[in-house]
């Protein structure tokens, strides 16, 4: 019962943060008014207790959440394809934020507005990053989709915690605005394959009960 109610709260929560964002258009000053008004509604995200500074990420975590949580209801969590699904789906986020990674990392570098102390920090995330993939991403031997219904939430965690960290570090605006860019454009990714996961499931021939 009161995993039903967490489900129906995520949901009212997902409803709120879509139609919120349905209203805003897209000048600057109106995307902070919609951010300001999803947080009146929705409430203390991991976001705004962490100090995000950018301001669509509350929208964006109850999406990842809402999208995740709905996998217990649509998959039976013995499916091998499920799980194929969704490894799939993480492996080709990890190689692609990576690699998108990589590039705006030498963007920064090459960006003479750009002090050490932003070049210290997305080096420093960067080697993280890489040191990570070359253990395949801590994967256990057989992952099942419960497991990555905790990690695609997590890892839209890490990204905006390190993000934070090099935006606290940027000199200017400009670089502030390539910061967003960026994780923004992650994030975006990031939600179009839990999405995707989502719609592949749901096309999985159930078995019979007979």
């Amino acid at each position: 019962m009161e995993s039903q109610k967490n489900r129906l709260l995520v949901r009212l929560l997902f409803v709120v943060a879509l139609t919120v964002q349905s209203s805003c258009s897209e000048s600057v000053e109106d995307v902070d008014v919609c951010a300001n008004r999803t947080a009146s509604l929705v409430g203390d995200t991991m976001c705004s207790l962490n100090n995000v500074p950018f301001v669509w990420a509350p929208e964006y975590e109850v999406a990842i959440v809402y999208i995740t949580s709905t996998w217990s209801e649509i998959a039976t969590f013995n499916s091998s394809a499920e799980d194929t699904i969704a490894k799939e789906a993480f492996l080709s986020y990890c190689v692609r934020f990576k690699n998108n990674m990589f590039n705006f990392m030498k963007k920064l570098h090459d960006d003479p507005n750009a002090n050490e102390k932003v070049k210290k920090a997305i080096n420093k995330w960067y080697q993280a990053v890489d040191s990570i993939s070359k253990k395949n991403w801590f994967l256990p031997v057989n992952p099942d989709l419960r497991h990555f219904q905790v990690h695609f939430p997590s890892s839209f965690k890490h990204l905006l915690v390190e993000s934070t960290a090099v935006n606290g570090e940027a000199p200017d605006e400009n670089t502030k605005r390539e910061v967003n860019h960026f994780t923004l454009g992650t994030a975006q990714m990031l939600i179009e394959l839990v999405a995707q996961i989502s719609k592949q499931i749901r096309e999985i021939p159930k078995k019979s009960s007979v």
